[in-house]
């Protein structure tokens, strides 16, 4: 059992979670965002690019059959039960067909991005000599620093993510970033990072090692 395509994936997911009492539920395949509202109105997300997996199993005391899904950005994992077999099995289906086109679409955006700054990183590794840090790059620098020693990660990853807006050729920015971002666990956000840092030092005495981050990194997004 498939959908045929997204918008009956997304049908499957919808006409299930509003059987029972949830509402607005919206799908954003561009950034792999998934939300809704139960019947108090509370709000719920997810992000459907950062599912590992799903897996369908069931309970034997309850009789339910359970839809398990874990994300890697998560200590726990989320589930959905259903008491009919076959609309757990529609439930998994859509989620899974719907996590694959999400991360299609943000590997292929992030593709895009890595061959866009390319040629930018080839000119800055032909100046002799290297353009200073324009000043609000700096002061991004600055706190994103000071964020850190702070032990305050998601301001640090906010200001050198500013700083690089100004700044994209910074090499220990990007570098920095690239390992902040793994430790919050945005590793796609942190692949891109340091495959731009090696664009832009491909000989650095690191490089080896930043290769096999990546290809960690890589491997904890990686839904079967």
């Amino acid at each position: 059992m498939a959908p045929k395509d997204i918008d009956e994936a997304e049908q499957w997911l919808r006409k299930d979670l509003e059987s029972n009492g949830l509402r607005d539920v919206q799908f954003n395949l561009t950034n792999g965002q998934f939300s809704y509202k139960d019947s108090k109105q509370n709000s719920y997300g997810l992000n459907l690019a950062t599912l590992v997996s799903t897996s369908l199993s069931r309970d034997d005391k309850s009789g339910l059959w359970r839809v398990t899904y874990v994300s890697y950005q998560s200590d726990k994992p989320f589930y959905w039960q259903n008491r009919s077999r076959d609309r757990a099995e529609r439930f998994e289906a859509a989620l899974r067909f719907l996590v694959q086109q999400c991360v299609r679409n943000i590997e292929a955006a992030t593709d895009a991005e890595l061959k866009k700054f390319n040629p930018q990183a080839e000119t800055w590794r032909a100046l002799a000599q290297k353009p200073k840090m324009p000043d609000d790059a700096y002061a991004h620098k600055v706190l994103a620093e000071a964020a850190y020693r702070d032990k305050n990660l998601q301001k640090a990853m906010v200001e050198y993510a500013l700083a690089l807006q100004a700044f994209p050729t910074w090499p220990e920015g990007q570098f920095n970033a690239a390992l902040i971002g793994a430790e919050l666990k945005y590793y796609r956000g942190a692949v891109l990072h340091m495959q731009e840092y090696l664009a832009l030092v491909p000989d650095a005495p690191d490089a080896q090692a930043a290769k096999d981050k990546i290809i960690i990194w890589k491997d904890k997004t990686t839904h079967p």
